[in-house]
């Protein structure tokens, strides 16, 4: 569903609700804080301080089509290098929410194909336990990870070397917005500067019933009553 189809069928639950004054930028704030909402609920969920972190292939997401579903649009990577790893620390992009594996690639001369090894993301306890082994101790070849709030968001990767590699995340939702040009009281969409919700339909559905919300709206009937009278409307 287009940002305009979104803002009107909200401008109409609310001249029907309530005789509230409701600008087109107050409901782009609403439907950001319902999709934030809707993307943090979605998300696998973070380890405890001092909890051992659940490993990247197993957490909850992935384990139903349906939450790959409703996260694909979000999914995105980045490949790094080794001149932009300075002693091993990867700077994650500005987008970044959430981290779903990260793995460094070498090349095999033995083998002639590229070698890809996963890098397991511990916990401060469980790296200074590697550090200090002599049987699990951080190589080359078996690198670990730890991540880094310090001035962003970032990866140090132990040894502390370059590497060469590729990160797998989930990117923060944009904010949309319907960008529009008043002439009077009559207001025209600019689709070109405009910005839509990049959700599934359910995921839509459920954003705008709780921008709704957030808008003051007390919704005492099924959403899907309130879309079926704004459809017939329009047809009508």
């Amino acid at each position: 569903m287009d940002i305009a189809s979104i803002h009107d069928f909200i401008f109409f639950v609310l001249r029907k609700e309530q005789n509230a004054i409701i600008s087109h930028e107050q409901v782009d704030d609403a439907l950001h804080a319902a999709q934030m909402s809707r993307f943090g609920e979605l998300l696998p969920a973070k380890s405890e301080p001092g909890q051992q972190p659940a490993p990247l292939q197993q957490v909850e997401y992935g384990t139903t089509t349906n939450s790959m579903d409703y996260l694909f649009n979000f999914k995105k990577k980045f490949d790094f290098s080794q001149d932009e790893t300075p002693l091993g620390m990867v700077s994650l992009p500005s987008d970044y929410a959430h981290l779903r594996a990260v793995y460094t690639l070498s090349y095999n001369n033995k083998y002639e194909r590229t070698k890809y090894v996963g890098i397991p993301i511990l916990s401060e306890n469980q790296l200074a336990e590697r550090l200090s082994s002599q049987i699990i101790n951080p190589t080359c070849d078996r690198p670990v990870g730890i991540m880094v709030y310090e001035a962003g968001k970032k990866i140090q990767l132990y040894p502390q070397q370059p590497f060469f590699g590729r990160c797998y995340y989930f990117s923060i939702p944009v904010k949309p917005k319907y960008a529009y040009t008043t002439d009077g009281r009559t207001i025209t969409q600019n689709i070109g500067d405009s910005v839509g919700l990049l959700w599934d339909d359910e995921s839509t559905n459920l954003i705008m019933y709780k921008a709704l919300q957030i808008l003051g709206v007390n919704l005492q009937f099924p959403m899907v009553i309130q879309w079926s009278q704004y459809k017939e409307q329009k047809q009508g």
